[in-house]
């Protein structure tokens, strides 16, 4: 099969609200995506990224994700992704670890 592996990195500008009020700040970001294609109409996905704020390291996002697509047709596809977010300082009243499933189907244009 046919196999990409990207290594990105760099810094960014965040703005969020959790609460109030509203902030922005610098932060650094690190990810490795990779991709293979499993047949002709099957491609899997996966990436682990890594988002903090610049003046506090402890502060940060890691997010994992994987995703397999099987197109159905030239235009349609069906889609299934896992992801799990792990925020080490979440908006008050969440939780700090979410997990998400999601199916779907995609039309292209």
């Amino acid at each position: 099969g046919n196999t990409k592996l990207t290594i990105e990195g760099g810094p960014s500008v965040v703005a969020e609200q959790k609460g109030s009020p509203a902030r922005a700040f610098i932060a650094t970001y690190a990810a490795v995506k990779a991709e293979h294609q499993l047949g002709k109409q099957t491609h899997l996905s996966g990436e682990v990224s890594w988002l903090s704020n610049a003046a506090d390291f402890k502060s940060h996002l890691l997010t994992s994700e994987v995703r397999i697509e099987h197109a159905l047709s030239e235009k349609l596809s069906i889609q299934v992704v896992g992801r799990s977010s792990y925020d080490t300082a979440p908006a008050v009243a969440s939780g700090r670890h979410d997990l998400l499933l999601v199916s779907a189907l995609a039309v292209k244009f």
